[in-house]
């Protein structure tokens, strides 16, 4: 329907905060719908007009449909403004009124038909009682009222089915919320100071179709309510403890919502904005993974069947790869893994028929502080006389491994048909970056006596095929010696400094130079100390330096 409006002249493409993609209604149809509403049915519409007071008595006519006073500087509505006797009123907003901080209790008291009201970023503090009569309201938003403290009783309010509190002050959820069981909508982010979401209230919304809890701190959510709500189809939460999430993932086996981000635990500084929202995601914060955790009975962890991304921070990680977890080979659409600040895991996966499939749909591998992280795939000796098949990470597209001190060798299993974007940073350990078909401690011998011999040579390195990999970023890796030819010419941007004994970079070492590269930036040390086969590469490499100084 946007798109028809849009086509049509009667609504133009714009961008809004945060560069979304937004459409607004041109001055001159503006004009003509305010004209056409000023009548019947009447609007009154006054939004973004820089008043600081509500508009006088008589501008309220009993035949009023809709009042938009959105955007302006009105402080508050006092006890002198008679609550206008606008029994049709369907839609009140006065959101964006960011110095009204009090409203007359009485305000509300003849408006009983009002279906929508908005309040949202407003200095409100206190909510009127008379909002606690509105039966016919379907609709309150009190987003980003940091100041509000008091919601009255909303008992009666049973015809409620969006109810939004998101980034509001208030202390704990308002009485008679179990009764809203028409409830579809319920939006309670980042109350801070909400302590706790009492037992039994969710348990009774059993039409909720979105539930937004999440909390950087504060209130938790219990999982054993969650189990009641089988009409979810978007849920975003921090959990109570294991048993409670557990308890929510058994649930899932038979169905769940669309898209939902489980957290249990907290921790400093995790936001969930760079999270895809349209997705499936598990976060496990200061969480205890052992093997008794991973394959005990009454503390066993679970992971829902259907989870596409997964992260782990500040987790005790004590099993000796992520396939201990008992749930996780059998994710069958596992897409995105991020770990960080997790120590005790020396390997991220142990080879076996039945994880090929999971590392098949890996599409992004994100290690941070992993701290004795030692390659990314185990085999045991019972697999070493069988190469890894063709396309074990094929969906890869984003490999980052930074801050990871104990790891010597980062093996790159070959072909990585759709590898865009690879980033090693602050591994002071590591020596080389290979192209390999396995990743095992049995080649340490190997791999010391290549070492003493001064690091392979480009043969002995390997060639590995990247076609789509547009992005190579090194940095900060003290004993890096080599890195492997890159056989395609798809770079766009090379980053490497601070690796001193890195002497040849092969995939910049071409000719002709790959008409891909865009972007070259190698730290002046590193530049000068570079060995080149091919001297007019280098020329045309230093040029691209030049431009980009």
């Amino acid at each position: 329907m946007l798109n028809i409006l849009v086509y049509a002249c009667l609504l133009e493409d714009t961008r809004g905060e945060f560069g979304v993609d937004c459409v607004k209604m041109h001055d001159l149809i503006r004009d003509m719908a305010l004209k056409i509403t000023s009548e019947r049915p009447r609007f009154l519409v006054e939004a973004g007009m820089g008043l600081k007071c509500v508009p006088d008595e008589e501008n309220w006519k009993e035949d009023l449909a809709k009042v938009s006073l959105m955007q302006n500087a009105i402080s508050d509505i006092p006890l002198s403004f008679e609550s206008p006797r606008c029994a049709t009123l369907s839609t009140l907003l006065l959101n964006s009124n960011r110095y009204l901080h009090s409203i007359s209790d009485n305000s509300f008291r003849h408006m009983t038909g009002l279906g929508l009201l908005d309040l949202s970023e407003t200095s409100i503090v206190n909510l009127p009682e008379s909002i606690s009569q509105l039966v016919n309201l379907t609709a309150l938003l009190l987003r980003k009222c940091r100041q509000l403290m008091y919601v009255p009783s909303l008992a009666k309010l049973t015809a409620l089915k969006r109810l939004a509190f998101g980034g509001s002050g208030i202390k704990q959820v308002p009485q008679g919320m179990e009764n809203l069981v028409r409830l579809r909508y319920l939006e309670i982010d980042e109350c801070h100071q909400l302590k706790i979401i009492p037992d039994g209230v969710l348990c009774e919304l059993l039409n909720l179709q979105y539930l937004s809890l999440y909390q950087t701190r504060g209130a938790t959510t219990r999982g054993e309510e969650l189990v009641f709500l089988r009409k979810l189809e978007r849920i975003y939460c921090v959990l109570h403890d294991l048993n409670g999430f557990n308890a929510y993932v058994r649930s899932l086996a038979e169905g769940g919502p669309a898209y939902y981000i489980l957290q249990l635990g907290f921790t400093d500084g995790v936001h969930w904005c760079a999270v895809d929202k349209h997705g499936k995601v598990v976060f496990l914060i200061n969480c205890d993974i052992s093997e008794s955790v991973a394959k005990g009975g009454d503390c066993q962890l679970l992971l829902p069947q259907d989870v596409e991304s997964l992260v782990l921070i500040s987790c005790r990680i004590n099993v000796s790869s992520l396939c201990e977890l008992t749930s996780f080979k059998n994710a069958t659409n596992f897409k995105r893994c991020h770990i960080t600040k997790c120590g005790e895991l020396k390997h991220l996966f142990v080879y076996s028929s039945s994880i090929i499939r999971l590392l098949q749909r890996l599409e992004e591998l994100d290690l941070e502080a992993v701290w004795d992280l030692q390659g990314l795939i185990r085999r045991d000796n019972l697999a070493l006389s069988s190469p890894l098949p063709p396309g074990t990470f094929c969906s890869l597209k984003i490999l980052r491994v930074c801050y990871c001190n104990t790891i010597k060798r980062l093996s790159i299993v070959t072909p990585l048909p759709n590898l865009e974007d690879i980033i090693v940073f602050r591994c002071e350990q590591l020596v080389e970056i290979v192209a390999m078909t396995f990743d095992n401690e049995e080649e340490k011998e190997d791999q010391e006596h290549v070492e003493a011999a001064g690091g392979r040579s480009h043969q002995a390195v390997g060639v590995v095929t990247l076609p789509k990999l547009w992005n190579l970023h090194l940095s900060k890796l003290p004993k890096l010696k080599s890195i492997p030819i890159i056989a395609d010419n798809s770079l766009r941007q090379v980053r490497i400094w601070e690796c001193p004994k890195l002497k040849k970079v092969p995939c910049l070492d071409k000719v002709p130079v790959p008409v891909s590269l865009q972007y070259v930036r190698i730290g002046e040390d590193l530049w000068e100390s570079l060995e080149w086969d091919h001297p007019c590469a280098k020329d045309a490499i230093q040029s691209m330096r030049a431009k980009r100084r």
